[in-house]
């Protein structure tokens, strides 16, 4: 039986432009997948990572399709998820 372990995640430069790097950390290897939202819940975003390490990993995504404000991410890999907030000038 598998269950849920702890995933941590952060994601900078915050608040940022163009690009966003997410910096992860793993418990385990699994596939690996960003969602963004925008304030009133829609998906804006979704970028799969596809199988990603145990341990630290870092991508760097373009977010400049995205109009200014505030948004919600989520990673998500096997039954761990971390949500997050960043704001785009």
């Amino acid at each position: 039986q598998e269950t849920e372990t702890q995933l941590f995640a952060k994601a900078q430069p915050n608040p940022f432009s163009e690009d966003i790097t997410v910096e992860f950390t793993l418990p385990k290897s699994g596939n690996t997948r960003l969602e963004v939202y925008n304030v009133y819940g829609i998906k804006v975003k979704e970028v799969d990572f596809g199988i990603q390490s145990e341990g630290f990993n870092r991508k760097t995504i373009n977010m400049k399709d995205l109009a200014t404000g505030i948004y919600i991410y989520r990673l998500t890999s096997g039954l761990s998820i971390q949500n997050g907030s960043v704001i785009k000038m």
